[in-house]
Parts: C-alpha cells; sequence; structure tokens
C-alpha cells in the first residue's frame, strides 16, 4: 500500500507540473474581483486541511488557471446541495457539477470530462457482469442519491425500484457506502469516482466493482459560471480558459493521475470545446 500511495503522489506531482508549465502564458485581461467556488470537498477532487489549505484536482486545475488569467479564486466549503442552490440563486460564480437541463437555465456549463454512469455493486451479490442483467437482478437493493438525474432511463429505472420498495434515497454518498458495508444494500448508480473517497475510507473498495452501463446515455461534469453573479467580461475570461484545450486535457490527466482504475473505466476527455 505504501508503494501504491508513493507511485499515485509522483504520478500527481508530475501533472502539477504540467499544469504550471502550461499557466506561463498570461492574457493580458483579468477578472474584475475574485472569483467564489462553492464545493463540497470530497476525496482526489479536493481536499482541505486543518488551515483550510486545499489540495487535489480541482486545486491544481483553478491554479494553472490563475496563472493563465491571473484571476483569483476563493473556496466557498458547502455542501452539495447547497452548492447549487447558491449557483441558482447568485450567491457563488462557480460550481463543478454534472450538467442538468435545470442547471442549464441558470449557469453556463463548460464540459471538461464525459462518463457513464456505473452501476457499483457488491462483489458477493454480482452474478453476471452483464449491465442490462445485473439491473434485472431481483435481489438487489437499490442506494440512491437524492437530486441524481442521468437521463430518462435512469428516471425509470430508479422509480421501479421505489415501486417495488427495492430503493433507498440518502444524501450523502458515505451513508450508501455504510449501508453497502452492512450488506443492507447491494448496489448504487453514480459516477464511480463519486464514490472513490467514500469506499476507500471504509475499506470497502476491495469489495465492491464497478460497470459501466453503456445502454445509459453519457453524463457531462464541469464547470457552471453563474449567469446571475458573474459579469459578462469575467465571464469571458474565465470561459475562455477553461473550454481552452489545453486545459480540458489538463483536467483529465489530473483526474488519471488520481483514481483508481477501476473508477476510471467509464471516464473520456469531454469532446466538446
Amino acid at each position: 500500500m505504501r508503494v501504491a500511495t508513493t507511485t499515485k503522489q509522483l504520478s500527481h506531482i508530475g501533472v502539477f507540473l504540467f499544469a504550471l508549465l502550461l499557466g506561463c502564458q498570461v492574457n493580458a485581461s483579468t477578472c474584475s474581483r475574485r472569483i467564489h467556488i462553492a464545493i463540497n470537498p470530497q476525496g482526489p477532487a479536493l481536499n482541505v486541511n486543518a488551515q483550510k489549505q486545499v489540495s487535489g484536482i480541482l486545486s491544481d486545475f483553478f491554479s494553472a488557471i490563475e496563472n493563465s488569467t491571473q484571476c483569483r479564486f476563493v473556496w466557498d466549503f458547502v455542501p452539495r446541495a447547497r452548492a447549487i442552490h447558491y449557483l441558482k440563486n447568485g450567491l457563488t460564480d462557480i460550481v463543478f457539477a454534472i450538467q442538468t437541463e435545470e442547471r442549464n437555465q441558470y449557469a453556463e456549463f463548460i464540459p471538461l470530462i464525459e462518463f457513464y454512469p456505473s452501476v457499483i455493486i457488491l462483489k458477493d451479490a454480482l452474478k453476471s457482469e452483464d449491465p442490462e442483467k445485473i439491473l434485472e437482478q431481483e435481489n438487489l437493493q437499490f442506494g440512491l442519491v437524492r437530486g441524481y438525474d442521468f437521463g430518462p432511463i435512469y428516471a425509470e429505472f430508479t422509480q421501479k425500484m421505489r415501486n417495488m420498495k427495492r430503493a433507498e434515497e440518502f444524501v450523502e454518498i458515505e451513508d450508501i457506502a455504510k449501508k453497502m458495508q452492512a450488506g443492507q444494500i447491494h448496489a448504487t448508480i453514480m459516477s464511480a469516482t463519486v464514490f472513490v473517497q467514500a469506499a476507500e475510507d471504509i475499506l470497502l473498495d476491495s469489495k465492491i466493482q464497478a460497470i459501466p452501463l453503456k445502454q445509459f446515455p453519457k453524463a457531462k461534469v464541469g464547470i457552471y459560471l453563474a449567469h446571475q453573479s458573474l459579469k459578462e467580461a469575467d465571464k469571458k475570461i474565465l470561459r475562455d480558459a477553461i473550454a481552452s484545450k489545453s486545459q480540458n486535457d489538463l483536467f483529465f490527466r489530473l483526474f488519471k493521475a488520481s483514481y483508481p482504475a477501476w473508477a476510471m473505466k467509464a471516464m473520456s476527455p469531454s469532446l466538446a470545446r
């Protein structure tokens, strides 16, 4: 375990140095004020220590954006649901989130990565690795994250599970992991990378398997820029920097260096620029 961790850290350092090189080209214009990012610190995406110092994928990514634009960012640490509430009501400028039609109404989305949702299932409960057959298994109890939306197939399936009393909803991913560890829930559906930290914290990761659901439409995750709080000039600076091919490639490199292979099977860089 110590060797694996050291290798992962070295890989992450290498990617971060690549990020700093990307940031050497400074734009002439910069943001008119400090830009606020509402975020729920979680696993490799973002960590916060006791001194409120941040590290992780998003920290490295926005450090590169700072270098290329001279914009300055402020991290506001809030629960996931509150971050979306802040975005909707103009109380923050940036949120990192999955794209949904509702969020598109009050913020501009810049895609960074695409993924198929995965069914994450206890190995002891797995009867087949065929994703269609997994969803048809009659013995499975599902844990669902409230507010997740992966399109009409997901909505139809999860409603069916609720009707059959085979689904329980949760606000926090960690609660699903604990229920799976106890054997009270057998499976969940989400981005596998989102589940990594919760699984590793309780040593559940060796007991589960993540299988991409390629019958589902791909979901996109990226940066939302708030319509209500951001000036158009600031939004353009941020859009141009975040949406550049170099930044898009950087984000996927950071992701790949930070997450285990089992969680990356369903992930790919966003093709949209």
